[in-house]
């Protein structure tokens, strides 16, 4: 049986118009049964860049990004180097970059 998006929810996603992507459509109930205390399988091997504000490391995205890459002494182009964009297997887990109000963490 299909569940159908709530109005608010669509009307958020329709605002994002050309830019929203990748929607995912889990429903309440499945939210509800997630064991929180249950460790993961695996980390998250992408790099988490943070911004400061106000003293404090805020999560901004975890993507790829040039200014990450320069920090990290790699090539500017992710093409190059396919293992560096997600987290290299040898950095090890929470390994930091700082440049300037930019902080890049491997996983969270």
């Amino acid at each position: 049986m299909a569940e159908l998006i709530s109005d608010a929810a669509r009307a958020d996603f329709d605002d994002w118009a050309a830019d929203a992507h990748s929607p995912g459509w889990t429903a309440w109930r499945e939210l509800k049964c997630v064991d929180r205390d249950e460790s993961a399988v695996s980390t998250d091997r992408r790099i988490h860049e943070y911004e400061a504000v106000d003293g404090t490391w805020v999560f901004s995205k975890a993507a790829w990004s040039v200014r990450f890459a320069e920090a990290a002494e790699l090539p500017a182009d992710p093409a190059t180097r396919a293992d560096d964009r997600y987290g290299r297997t040898d950095w090890p887990e929470g390994a930091e970059w700082q440049d300037g109000d930019r902080l890049y963490r491997l996983g969270q």
